[in-house]
């Protein structure tokens, strides 16, 4: 699929959808840029130019337990998995789930913060991304699942980024060798 071509939901990806809205909640920068294909493009490097090690994420984190479906659109029937997010940016999140997943073709992602007000109507934001890896957490007792956004659908990045300004990011304190 290239750029220019509208990519939409599907009945799959509305079924997802339904499942992620009745499921219970839980409360818990870069400006994209609009192509003509109604997407938001998160302004990332391509899969395979992101810089790797520890100083590789540029991004302010966000340690957010949102509901997350991850759909695979090149796959048979589309198939979905559910998890939590981890280290929630506007360039990328990490994906808590029971499934070892890998997929070197973009995939759907469907993040699902809760409402901010009690009821309020829960948005859900659809995000092209790229997964960058797959690791086992031995401490979470899961697979972690590493993916960097691509495309935010309609305005997706304007309500993740309006979203997050009601958390705390993630401070990190380097650690001194006494060596």
């Amino acid at each position: 699929m290239t750029k220019s071509q509208n990519w939409s939901l599907d009945d799959d990806i509305k079924a997802s959808l339904a499942d992620i809205a009745n499921e219970p909640s839980e409360s818990d920068t870069e400006a994209p840029v609009q192509g003509g294909d109604g997407l938001q493009h998160a302004g990332l490097p391509m899969p395979g130019q992101a810089k790797r090690g520890s100083e590789h994420r540029q991004a302010v984190r966000y340690s957010v337990n949102w509901k997350i479906a991850l759909i695979f659109e090149d796959k048979e029937n589309k198939p979905t998995y559910h998890g939590r997010t981890q280290d929630l940016s506007l360039t990328g999140t990490g994906m808590l789930t029971g499934n070892n997943l890998y997929s070197e073709s973009p995939v759907i992602i469907l993040l699902a913060p809760p409402p901010l007000h009690l009821g309020e109507r829960q948005k859900i934001i659809e995000i092209k991304a790229h997964q960058q890896y797959v690791v086992y957490s031995g401490a979470s007792r899961c697979w972690r699942l590493g993916f960097a956004f691509l495309e935010f659908k309609d305005d997706g990045f304007n309500v993740l980024r309006d979203r997050l300004q009601h958390h705390q990011p993630v401070t990190r304190t380097l650690i001194k060798s006494t060596y």
